[in-house]
């Protein structure tokens, strides 16, 4: 039993890890949908990244501080805020 939880454990954990990386699948469409440059598109996917590391590592502190609920309300907000032009930009450049 433990043997089985410790491999469920380790295989979780892989995928969970491997998630930004799936992001780096999308990478060609994006470049082919948009027709901009490789470049252009692994900057996009790779402050992506960046934010997801950066996130938690900013807002974590202040948790403390301020309490959870305004600290995890305010960026939700602010995501759904920037989040709602993106999703109808006719081109990347909006």
């Amino acid at each position: 039993m433990c043997i089985i939880h410790s491999e469920f454990s380790s295989i979780s954990a892989g995928i969970r890890l491997s998630d930004p990386s799936k992001a780096s699948f999308t990478e060609a469409g994006i470049s082919m949908e948009f027709n901009v440059s490789k470049e252009v598109t692994v900057l996009g996917l790779s402050l992506f990244v960046m934010g997801l590391g950066l996130g938690p590592l900013l807002v974590g502190p202040l948790s403390e501080v301020y309490g959870r609920n305004i600290v995890y309300q305010e960026p939700y907000l602010l995501f759904f805020l920037f989040s709602w032009p993106i999703a109808f930009a006719p081109d990347i450049g909006t």
